[in-house]
């Protein structure tokens, strides 16, 4: 079969959550870069392959996945590390799969969701709202209450004792809030975990691409 195409942009947290567990799983894949701020992601032809017309989605052979989470699933089995960052013990799988789907409507809506209106959307639609950013702004601090404490026992975001696809997907939400220098000064654990996530190979290469556009984070 050939290889993975990923549709990404470094800028999309998703995506940069994707490409780096390519990176570090040392999958060999072709990346179609989608432009946000040109609006690439809503023609006709980006439709085709993502219904939903967001980033990132994937092409492998027959296959067609468009959710960020999904396509690591899946990619976790394309490579013998892959059972490292995706469980195969039921009990560890169920603790990553609960924090990913808990992590829609709280992480990334505090963190991604809240850039994207602040930021995209002016850019997109002309304007942003002063209602999404009281929501996300307090999703992003009840998120972040629970997760300083769960780091303050000793594991990861997915109470799990090592790291899984879990924390890639969580630091690149987390981390693109230093972009506009947010106070991590409330949670000392997270700025830890941060650090520690942000030095894996696969996360650090493409994450370098993205602080390229903007600027490296000081935490």
């Amino acid at each position: 079969m050939s290889d993975p195409i990923i549709y990404a942009d470094i800028i999309s947290q998703p995506a940069r959550a994707v490409l780096s567990y390519c990176e570090i799983l040392g999958l060999k894949y072709t990346l179609r870069e989608i432009r946000l701020f040109r609006g690439e992601h809503l023609t006709e032809d980006y439709k085709k392959i993502s219904a939903t017309q967001t980033i990132p989605s994937m092409v492998h052979g027959n296959l067609t996945l468009y959710e960020s989470h999904a396509i690591m699933s899946y990619l976790s089995d394309l490579s013998p590390i892959g059972k490292n960052w995706y469980p195969e013990d039921r009990v560890q799988r169920a603790l990553v799969d609960c924090y990913l789907h808990w992590h829609h409507f709280h992480i990334r809506l505090g963190c991604g969701i809240y850039l994207f209106n602040q930021f995209v959307a002016p850019v997109l639609y002309g304007k942003s709202s002063d209602e999404i950013t009281k929501m996300t702004s307090d999703a992003r601090e009840d998120a972040f209450i629970m997760i300083e404490g769960i780091l303050g026992q000793g594991l990861y975001v997915a109470r799990t004792q090592n790291p899984t696809i879990a924390d890639i997907s969580c630091y690149a939400e987390v981390v693109s809030l230093s972009q506009i220098n947010f106070d991590f000064t409330k949670y000392p654990n997270i700025k830890t975990w941060m650090n520690k996530i942000g030095e894996i190979d696969g996360v650090k290469k493409i994450h370098q691409r993205f602080f390229k556009l903007t600027f490296k984070p000081k935490l």
